[in-house]
């Protein structure tokens, strides 16, 4: 299990004094089964967690930011992805970063219609979702604050029973592909290496 160290405390963040819980990354890896706010000892409800309520939230950098997002997309049954990014002139060091419900915009129409295709079209996945949130720097505390947090989705959320299926919770570890070359090399088989994950 991953732990992240909160401290709850009071901050002025632009023209706004909050409560703030900072998030900073203890263990880097993406396979977290959830955040723990070191003063409080509770886990996180991202069940209906509020507008206002998740700008409390700072994080250590970009890569918490994307895990805090990630768990709250899980809990609520939707995937995520990274979307735009906002980059300084002078260095091209990221200033602010996006993300959004994998089922954000629409389909890219390439020129390809139903009459020249030679496959069968793939299921359209994109319906045009706002569901989002974006983080900005602070250059002074360095720490990421959360800036938009949009929770509306106009299709249907899946139920956590499946929320494993999602894609941005679909990762293996270096740690996992690493052990699935030496089963490989050992000349273990595919279907046998697999039924081991899956235990």
């Amino acid at each position: 299990m991953v732990d992240l160290i909160g401290e709850s405390s009071h901050n002025q963040i632009g023209n706004v004094s909050a409560e703030i819980h900072f998030f900073s990354w203890i263990v880097p890896t993406f396979k977290m089964l959830r955040f723990i706010i070191y003063r409080k000892y509770r886990q996180v409800n991202f069940v209906g967690l509020s507008v206002n309520t998740a700008k409390k939230y700072v994080f250590s950098d970009l890569d918490v930011a994307y895990i805090f997002y990630n768990a709250f997309g899980r809990d609520n049954g939707f995937s995520i992805r990274k979307f735009k990014v906002g980059r300084s002139e002078i260095d091209k060091s990221i200033l602010w970063q996006t993300f959004v419900c994998s089922r954000q915009g629409y389909r890219i129409f390439r020129g390809v219609n139903e009459t020249n295709r030679k496959r069968t079209l793939k299921p359209e996945t994109r319906c045009g979702c706002v569901a989002q949130m974006r983080v900005h720097i602070d250059v002074g505390r360095d720490w990421w604050y959360i800036t938009l947090f949009q929770n509306e989705h106009n299709h249907e959320l899946i139920p956590p029973t499946l929320s494993w299926m999602l894609k941005s919770e679909r990762r293996i570890t270096d740690e996992e592909i690493r052990r699935m070359n030496d089963m490989r090399d050992a000349g273990i088989s595919t279907t046998q290496i697999y039924m081991h994950f899956a235990d």
